[in-house]
């Protein structure tokens, strides 16, 4: 099911979350449906709150869910690897982190905890990353650097 989050700002600049599951979209129909069905829940929540609506946010899931736990015990959330990101117009830096690393892939320099750029697989995911992810203000990205962090990073 998709679903829509909505978060409310009170007098004393609390927030609250408040949301529902409204049908997945299929076929043909586009997110401008979802977008709709979502406007209308939140009328419907403005009208019985005098907080600020502060935003909405839906989602729905693009893959089946898969809860299997890994076989591999080194899987750990607090091992990842950390992206870097420079936004091409500000330059502002940001990040995010992969976790449950995979150690053994082909660009974790050896000695060192950063990852090589340009060597497989990460290569392949730095092209993706800097064609089609934005900034949180919407510009280009370029990927600065690449480490593997652990819980403490």
């Amino acid at each position: 099911m998709a679903n829509v989050t909505y978060r409310f700002r009170d007098y004393s600049d609390e927030y609250s979350v408040v949301g529902g599951y409204l049908p997945d979209l299929s076929g043909i129909q586009t997110w401008s449906l979802l977008d709709d069905e979502a406007d209308n829940l939140a009328g419907h929540l403005e009208a019985h709150s005098i907080g600020t609506l502060v935003a909405a946010i839906a989602h729905q899931a693009t893959q089946a869910e898969n809860d299997v736990r890994p076989s591999d015990p080194f899987a750990q959330r607090e091992l990842g690897f950390r992206f870097y990101l420079r936004d091409d117009v500000n330059q502002e830096i940001g990040f995010f982190t992969v976790p449950c690393a995979d150690l053994g892939i082909g660009s974790v320099v050896a000695g060192d905890d950063e990852l090589d750029l340009s060597a497989a697989p990460t290569a392949a995911f730095v092209t993706f990353i800097e064609s089609t992810l934005k900034s949180r203000d919407g510009n280009a990205v370029t990927v600065e650097r690449a480490l593997i962090v652990g819980r403490n990073s």
